[in-house]
């Protein structure tokens, strides 16, 4: 089994923590100390020690003391309740942890060095900041922060400081928060971000101005780190004077998104055509504010500079539009804003969906062929939504964007061409609320729409390639946006796994599961830095471009288990399991279909669940089938569930996650390792034998430890780095892989978006910069 090889989780890792130490500490629960003794003066401090804690320890502190003093400046009195009024914000939403909040003239001397200290004012309305300045790494001098030989002279602008030793006891973490003025503060965290968007997004420090981010970075703090400035990963995020030009209706400002002005002008009169569309649509004689549509090069700046990588995202509020146009997501646009025209002019339905189908309904090439032939797909091929569940806004909003677009666009296109017509529609539109009967009756009436309408145009799409897949399990390590599978750092990679002779990347969204035995909701990744839809099309895209073959591969995360352990009590359980899977796994298959991914991997190391309940895979697979029209295949785990499922008789391609030992032997010979692998290979055979069918290893590998062949899928434990050992097994399996008929690829685990090695430290699946490397790279220029 594979249950403890180490996962590329990051929403999968983070989102699905909720009770993840960092993602909502401040936003969430306070307690103030009264009575305190007065704070003590840096000078009476003791010396900082001589070896600095890494960052990775200093979480670990925050996660054992379980209490985190958050203090404000005192002298500044409005800020002081400002201050304190934001800190106290949902403090029901954390159970977790004890937040005190407390003023500067409050904290005592042993809260200082005993706990994790936050510290929000500026130097003059705050006495610790003002006292510790010296031993951090920002000052300000004349009115002006200074950090890393630059000055920031604005009076808007804030530095935000991460995870930082404590000078006064370095084992402690240190977060600040400070500003020339207290007020540039409060307007940043009121009017822009959350808390966490300031203190647990990942990064070491940031500089704001006019609320806008300029600068981000990390220090030198891994393992014996000094805290300098890393300029390898610092951003800078201040821009050119951006362009604004602007029609009757939108206001455009280009943020340098790399369009040329032809391009632009064509994107604003198409804009400006299609909000003159909507108002006739409406007959409303009233006229439209002005719509602000910020244009920006990539989802990767686009979210380092507003915390959201979506491909396009509306503020009602301020009637404002974000959104990128690049070759990624110029052939499928989605035009949101058509919703921020029609809730100005029609108000806000209290169905959802019909506010997102009517804007869809304007977008007639939604999503590349558009909502009519997407909805059409998925009823020819039995994956249609309940349509109670879209009239439902909680579940309309946790569905699949991609699924739930293409039917709310259908079904307003139903009620306004086939059912009601325009005017009745205008009517119901913004008070409608639909009751059971009539949800029923229409569901009756639009699957006949459905039905009558022409058929989608969705060949079987087969891969061409003769050559063998010589691929990785292209995974998402970086867990920010700077480094996750949105990044140019992605890019570099990929580029990185085509030089040394790689064709095929599998790529792995993660959802997360947090018990083996409870059926619950599977969702999909949506935070900025996650493996979500903007990040797997942006590696997609990317490693298409570079002429690979994609494998899309999402996997389920689960906590101190992994997915053989799956098993629920009772068979309503199982039923409600296989729902929320297909659900999830349903979006997948319309994402790959959308983006044109060559392969998709409908499940990973099901063990128990393939074994007992073959007839719902087989079920799922169906479904799956007349929805993504590429071949599909099921990664199974090494051992019962490879070598006795039933299912290789449906899928495409045999795959196999294998991880069977080589030897049990700590010091084995090359003979006694061969004569392993020989092994494993009548294993193989015999199934290849049965079905006729081709094989993948969908995964493969070996950690840089001693005597990785043992047992190659736990983790590393007490075992000590051996990047030789690695290499070593990786050349006996490539050679003893190299004459296999039976094999048509291989994705090994794992290669990462990021590409860092730690030297002696790094005891990781990763080849990349090891001796394994070149094992690879020779293997793969002379493997067909």
């Amino acid at each position: 089994m594979a249950r403890f090889k180490d996962a590329a989780w990051t929403l999968t890792g983070l989102l699905f923590l909720s009770g993840f130490f960092l993602f909502f500490i401040l936003s969430c629960g306070s307690t103030v100390l009264e009575n305190a003794e007065e704070v003590p003066s840096i000078t009476q401090a003791e010396s900082p020690a001589s070896e600095l804690p890494s960052r990775r320890d200093l979480r670990r502190v925050l996660r054992e003391k379980k209490v985190i003093n958050i203090v404000y400046g005192t002298r500044n009195e409005l800020f002081r309740k400002k201050n304190k009024d934001l800190a106290t914000l949902n403090k029901d939403r954390m159970q977790s942890f004890e937040v005190r909040v407390l003023g500067d003239d409050e904290i005592i001397r042993d809260s200082i060095l005993a706990y994790p200290l936050v510290l929000i004012g500026s130097p003059s309305s705050h006495s610790l900041i003002q006292e510790l300045q010296p031993q951090l790494p920002f000052s300000w001098k004349k009115n002006c922060l200074s950090f890393d030989e630059k000055n920031w002279c604005d009076s808007s602008a804030v530095f935000a400081l991460g995870f930082y030793p404590n000078p006064l006891n370095p084992s402690m973490p240190l977060q600040v928060v400070t500003a020339q003025n207290d007020q540039a503060i409060y307007d940043l965290f009121t009017q822009i971000l959350h808390w966490d968007h300031i203190l647990w997004d990942g990064w070491d420090y940031k500089i704001y101005q006019n609320k806008s981010k300029q600068l981000i970075g990390k220090f030198n703090n891994d393992e014996g780190g000094d805290w300098q400035v890393n300029r390898e990963d610092q951003i800078d995020l201040r821009e050119k004077a951006s362009t604004q030009f602007s029609g009757k209706i939108y206001r455009f400002n280009d943020h340098n998104s790399g369009l040329d002005e032809a391009d632009l002008q064509a994107l604003m009169q198409q804009r400006e055509s299609r909000a003159q569309e909507i108002l006739a649509f409406t007959e409303k004689e009233i006229g439209l504010p002005p719509i602000s549509y910020h244009l920006y090069p990539s989802t990767e700046r686009k979210g380092l500079l507003l915390n959201n990588t979506d491909q396009m995202h509306i503020n009602f509020r301020t009637e404002e539009v974000f959104a990128v146009h690049n070759d990624e997501f110029r052939d499928h646009p989605i035009e949101l804003d058509n919703e921020l025209i029609l809730r100005s002019l029609l108000g806000q339905p209290r169905h959802a969906f019909l506010e997102r189908g009517l804007g869809i309904y304007f977008c007639t090439n939604w999503q590349g062929k558009g909502y009519r032939n997407w909805a059409k797909l998925l009823h020819q091929s039995d994956n249609l939504v309940p349509l109670a569940e879209l009239f439902d806004n909680k579940e309309f909003d946790r569905e699949s964007e991609y699924v739930a677009g293409a039917l709310a666009g259908s079904f307003v296109d139903f009620l306004l061409s086939s059912h009601w017509g325009k005017a009745k529609f205008l009517e119901k539109y913004a008070s409608w609320q639909a009751t059971a009967a009539e949800i029923a009756a229409l569901e009756k009436a639009w699957h006949a729409f459905l039905s009558e309408s022409p058929q989608a145009l969705f060949p079987k799409r087969e891969i061409q390639s003769k050559s063998c897949f010589r691929g990785f399990n292209f995974t998402h390590e970086g867990y920010q946006i700077y480094n996750g599978y949105i990044s140019r750092k992605a890019t570099e990679s990929l580029e990185h796994i085509s030089g040394i002779g790689g064709n095929a990347v599998a790529i792995v969204p993660y959802t997360g599961m947090r018990d083996h035995t409870k059926p619950t909701f599977l969702p999909i990744s949506n935070g900025p830095g996650s493996e979500n839809d903007e990040s797997i099309v942006h590696s997609l895209h990317s490693a298409r471009t570079l002429g690979m073959t994609t494998m899309l591969k999402p996997q389920v995360w689960l906590w101190n288990s992994w997915p053989g352990d799956v098993q629920m009590q009772n068979e309503e359980d199982w039923a409600k399991f296989f729902d929320y899977y297909y659900r999830w796994i349903r979006h997948y298959a319309l994402m790959g279909e959308m983006r044109e991914a060559d392969i998709l991997c409908m499940g990973v190391e099901f063990t128990h669940a393939t074994l007992s309940h073959e007839a719902e895979w087989r079920a799922i697979l169906h479904k799956l089938r007349g929805l993504f029209r590429g071949p599909i295949t099921y990664a199974a785990n090494w051992g019962d569930e490879f070598e006795k499922t039933g299912l290789w008789d449906e899928l495409d391609y045999i795959s196999i996650n294998c991880y069977y030992p080589l030897s049990k032997k700590d010091n084995p010979s090359d003979e006694e390792l061969k004569e392993g692998c020989k092994n494993i290979s009548a294993k193989i055979e015999r199934v290849v034998n049965k079905y006729q069918k081709p094989v993948l290893f969908t995964e493969i590998g070996f950690r840089s430890v001693t005597a990785p062949w043992q047992q190659p899928h736990e983790e590393a434990g007490e075992r000590a780095y051996n990047a030789e050992d690695q290499a070593r097994a990786y050349r006996i399996a490539c050679e003893s892989l190299r004459d296999k008929d039976w094999c048509r690829g291989i994705f090994w685990w794992k290669w990462p978006t990021i590409m860092t090695n730690d030297g002696d430290r790094d005891r990781r699946f990763i080849p990349y910069g090891k001796p394994a490397e070149q094992v690879i790279k020779d293997f793969y220029a002379e493997w067909e």
